[in-house]
């Protein structure tokens, strides 16, 4: 039984890390993240960065870990207690760490290539809040963090052009969710992106 489990990896080893197709670039983008629903009450749209780092495995298939950070604008809904006051166009804060995986569909002749993924990540929340003390006639903000898992989906256009600078660019959409909730809403969103890609090796 070890001896065909010790099979099965060298036989998937070498499907998916073949020395002639492995690749490995980076990616950098910029765009707008946006709320559905009645999350838009609480969490405006904002711009998002990102940047990541992309495996070219066999058979167009590949792996992709990305960071994004993101600030986001904030309104409070709901009081946390009668003496608090609520927050208005603040800012609250989005970081999120993602791996994926996905297959790139290559339309040959042309330059462009269509890319499909998913995969799940770590990201921290923060909300801002205020207290009041008013014995002491003190009001104090502070952040607070929420960590939790979030799944997402993706897909991204890319064009490889002939620049040494501007290697391959790319229009990319991602539509994520997690368990946690802002203000009663679950925590969801789509990211629009227009970024570049470089290959490293």
């Amino acid at each position: 039984m070890r001896n065909v489990l010790f099979a099965l990896l060298l036989v998937y080893g070498n499907v998916l890390f073949a020395q002639d197709t492995t690749k490995i670039a980076l990616t950098t983008g910029v765009g707008i993240i946006s709320m559905p629903g009645a999350l838009s009450k609480v969490l405006k749209s904002s711009v998002t960065f990102n940047s990541g780092i992309e495996l070219k495995l066999k058979k167009n298939w590949f792996l992709q870990g990305d960071v994004s950070l993101n600030s986001i604008g904030y309104n409070q809904i709901i009081r946390d207690n009668p003496n608090n006051y609520l927050f208005e166009d603040a800012n609250s804060s989005l970081f999120q760490v993602g791996v994926s995986g996905g297959y790139s569909f290559r339309f040959l002749p042309s330059k462009f290539s269509l890319d499909l993924y998913a995969g799940p990540g770590f990201q921290r929340f923060g909300e801002p809040r205020v207290t009041n003390n008013n014995a002491a006639q003190i009001t104090k903000q502070n952040i607070v963090f929420s960590n939790t898992v979030f799944a997402k989906i993706g897909s991204r256009l890319s064009y490889k052009t002939n620049s040494s600078l501007l290697q391959t660019i790319y229009i990319e959409a991602t539509y994520f969710t997690s368990p946690l909730h802002v203000q009663a809403y679950r925590l969801q969103g789509f990211t629009y992106c227009v970024g570049t890609k470089f290959s490293l090796m």
